[in-house]
């Protein structure tokens, strides 16, 4: 089959690599969408410790595609739930490739089947909103919404964050369909500096 691998910053190759073959509870899913989010990014550019442990290494962890066994279109999350905070978590790399293979400790927890209505490069977005999602769940920040002042009424306080992917889907993540949202946008110090500016959204 075809897969970009990664063999080092700035180096990804298109190479013939066998097929993988699953084992017990391991799943193999044919690709038909992978995502590059910010990880991607910076792992192209220096490399990364845990992803790409050895090279050459599988490369993208964000997709959608199709069980191969049963043909039903699912996703996966990048890694094996666990609320213990030091325990091994199994990490999913190789989604730039026709077919990828998602270890059976993930499989089991976040193989997620995706409804026929909804496209496979939208159903691919599950990574970072399951972030999202861990992340609310952790700063309670649903617990958080008070009717009364300084809070109005469907507003929704946020901590600091991008207005990335994940900035904006945070506020629909705490499940608060009317959320308005105020963002500082500003440029890092080694870029032009430009005067700060607020934007508002909805959720």
């Amino acid at each position: 089959m075809k897969a970009l691998r990664f063999h080092g910053p700035g180096d990804l190759r298109l190479e013939d690599v066998p097929s993988p073959e699953p084992g017990p509870g391991d799943v193999l899913v044919q690709v038909e969408v992978a995502l590059t989010d910010g990880t991607d990014l910076k792992t192209f550019r220096r490399g990364h410790p845990v992803l790409l442990r050895e090279l050459p290494s599988p490369f993208g962890h964000e997709f959608c595609g199709i069980d191969v066994a049963t043909g039903r279109r699912v996703v996966a999350a990048n890694s094996a739930a666990t609320d213990e905070r030091g325990a091994p978590i199994e990490l999913l790399n190789g989604a730039y490739a026709e077919l990828l293979l998602v270890p059976a400790a993930i499989a089991a927890v976040n193989l997620l089947p995706v409804p026929p209505e909804l496209a496979p490069e939208v159903a691919a977005m599950v990574e970072p909103l399951a972030c999202c999602l861990r992340g609310v769940e952790r700063a309670q920040i649903a617990r958080s919404v008070e009717p009364q002042r300084p809070h109005a009424p469907g507003r929704l306080p946020l901590p600091p964050g991008g207005a990335g992917l994940r900035g904006r889907l945070t506020p629909l993540a705490a499940l608060r369909p009317k959320a308005r949202t105020s963002v500082l946008f500003h440029r890092p110090p080694h870029r032009e500096r430009r005067p700060r500016s607020v934007r508002n959204f909805t959720a």
